[in-house]
Formats: structure tokens, sequence, C-alpha cells
């Protein structure tokens, strides 16, 4: 390698690789970034992009204070990325609404509503079908979420990768990554193959395929593979304004007139590829949300492979004992709208070494306990 030593390698190119790759450049710091296929290539590129984090009904804590805090950071960074990268991340906080089609849902949903968050809105089916008049007709009303939106993911990629390399980031792809280099209790960088890349930090985000963490470094840091099937239709006209949050099911209108219907949630491993029942699960359960799609043109459907941790919140921070290795990973379904905060977040720690927002999704909370 003729690239001098960096501040920080990050092992991943996905959505969490290059947010931090991204943040850590804008903050000086010297960034390369390996990646074993390309840019998003598994999971980011596969994510409808939904930024929902109290649609999703996160309880109160740690990690809805997080997801908060990282949708703020969209519009911001949204208009960053357009200025350093050229890219339109397609940042739209076009509002979520979630339908309840019987009465113990309904009650469920309002339940939600708190003076903690007024925006929150509790509408009734008259104006809930005023503001999308195609959805299902039998909802008795609908939660309404104004600040949540969506992102296009690949473009959310691209732009990141594009931002950090005309910064200084150095991006190596086809590199597989097979070991830590280790000097004592100190990780110096990794090894490829035969050959070694130092840094000054190693920073390992390499998504579904972190666990190897408990391999290399003797960590019990258990990261499973989640599938997630997604499927594409055309609409003409689009039939949405708003992302629709079902029960099962979501739909999210993109600004090119695509609607993408997600997604499924399956514990099948490495196995990554979109079958023919998931596909007719998909479209029935997108039915049922909106009528109208029975006339929808099928364009595609793809599978990703989410990272998911024991309990289903990001990993994030130092490993304890060895000196200069972070993680960044386990994010589940939630890496396109973490992304931002995991940046921050993540930056802050290794050139400041602020630590303590981080504590509540530290690798300490899985010491000791057996892998699933």
């Amino acid at each position: 390698m003729t690239e001098k030593r960096p501040d920080v390698l990050i092992v991943g190119a996905g959505v969490i690789g290059c947010s931090i790759a991204h943040a850590l450049v804008r903050r000086g710091a010297a960034v390369t970034v390996l990646e074993r296929d390309y840019p998003g290539a598994v999971t980011s590129r596969a994510s409808a992009g939904m930024l929902v984090p109290t649609a999703e009904g996160l309880p109160a804590g740690p990690m809805l204070n997080l997801a908060v805090q990282s949708l703020r950071l969209y519009p911001t960074l949204a208009e960053t990325l357009r200025e350093e990268s050229g890219v339109d991340v397609e940042y739209s906080a076009c509002g979520v609404l979630v339908p309840a089609f019987g009465d113990q849902a309904a009650q469920a949903l309002k339940t939600r509503l708190s003076p903690d968050n007024p925006a929150l809105q509790w509408l009734p089916r008259a104006v809930a079908l005023e503001r999308e008049p195609l959805l299902n007709p039998t909802l008795l009303g609908a939660l309404f979420h104004p600040s949540e939106g969506q992102v296009n993911p690949a473009k959310l990629v691209e732009a990141l990768t594009q931002a950090a390399a005309r910064m200084g980031a150095a991006f190596h792809y086809g590199v597989a990554v097979d070991g830590l280099v280790r000097h004592g209790g100190r990780v110096a960088g990794v090894r490829t193959g035969s050959s070694e890349w130092h840094a000054g930090a190693t920073v390992l985000a390499a998504g579904a395929w972190s666990g190897a963490l408990s391999r290399w470094a003797g960590v019990p840091l258990d990261i499973q593979p989640v599938r997630g099937q997604v499927v594409s239709l055309r609409c003409v006209p689009q039939p949405l304004r708003t992302v629709v949050f079902g029960q099962p099911g979501y739909l999210v209108p993109r600004r090119d007139g695509t609607l993408l219907v997600g997604a499924t949630q399956e514990w099948t491993g490495f196995e990554n590829r979109a079958t023919a029942g998931n596909t007719r699960m998909l479209l029935e359960s997108a039915k049922r949300l909106l009528p109208a799609l029975d006339s929808a043109t099928f364009l595609d459907t793809w599978s990703g492979l989410r990272p998911a941790s024991p309990d289903e919140q990001p990993v994030l921070g130092p490993v304890p004992g060895l000196d200069g290795l972070a993680v960044a990973t386990g994010h589940f379904r939630n890496g396109v709208l973490l992304a931002p905060v995991t940046g921050e977040l993540l930056a802050a720690y290794l050139l400041r070494g602020t630590a303590a927002p981080l504590k509540p999704f530290g690798v300490e909370r899985f010491l000791g306990k057996k892998k699933r």
C-alpha cells in the first residue's frame, strides 16, 4: 500500500461505515474504508429508507432518544451532502400515517399520544381519508406523525461516499478482511489475506458480518443476519403522499413514481434471496392497505440482510480489553435512520474520546452472556 497510515480504518462501506467516514473527514481525520463488495451492497441499498422512530412504536428510552436525535440531523445532513457531493438524497419529511382497522388497534395507537410529542395527531376516519383518499375505507382512523418521512438509501450511500472521498477519504473495494492486527492488548489494524492495513483506530462496521468480531477479538458479540424482502410497484398517478406504516407491512411512495412495499423479517442466516411466497404476502398486505394497488405495475423484488444484536439495538463504541478497536453494528431495522447520529457519535469518540453517549449501546451489556 502506498497511502499513508490513516487515523481511522473502517471495515464496511454500508450506510453506517460511510456515515462514520463522512463525519470523520469533515473533522479533518485521515480515513480509509475497506469494503468486500461495493458501498451499501447487501443491506443499505435494499432498505426502503423509512425514517419513523415514533411511528414504529419504539418504547421510551435510550433507543428512542437516539432515533429522534438522528431524525433531527437529517434536514441539515441532506443539504450538506447536496453541497458536498452534488447528490440529492431525496430526504422528505412527508409524514407517516399508521392506520387502525379495529377498535383494539385504534385504542393501542391512541395510547401513544402524549404532551411530550404534541405534533403527534390522531386523525378520525374522515380526516385520514381526506389526507390519503385511496386508503382502505374500512379504517377507523390513523395516527399521523408529521415530522417523520423517508430518504433514498441508495442515494444516501452514494452521497456519503462521494462527499467523504472528495474530502480525502480512501475507499477500497473488493477487499475482504479476515482478521485483526494485534499488538498485545492493542489493535493496530486488520489483515486481508497476506496484507496488513494499519491505522490509529479501527472501526468494525460490517453489518451482518460483524459477528466475526467474536472470533477475531474474543468478545461475545452475537450479530445475526435477518433477511428483509421488499417489492417495488409503479402507480400512475402516485397514490400516496405520505408513508403508510401498517400492521403488517408498509408503503413508501418514492419521488420517481414507484411505491415500495415492505418488509419481511426472516431469520434465514446468510441466505439473501427474494422468494415467491414473500412476494405474494407483501402484495396481499399492500392491497389490504391500499386496494387500488390491484392495478399497479409490478417492477421488482429484492432482499437484504439486517444486522440484529440479541436485544435488537445497535452496538456502538469501544471494545473492552482492546485499545484501538471500536464497533458500530447491530442497527437491525433502523440502520438508515440511525446513520447520521452514529456517524456523529463515533467521530466524537474516536477523535475526542467522548464515550458517555455510547454507554447505553456498549459492548459491555453482552459480556458474560451466552450466545443465543
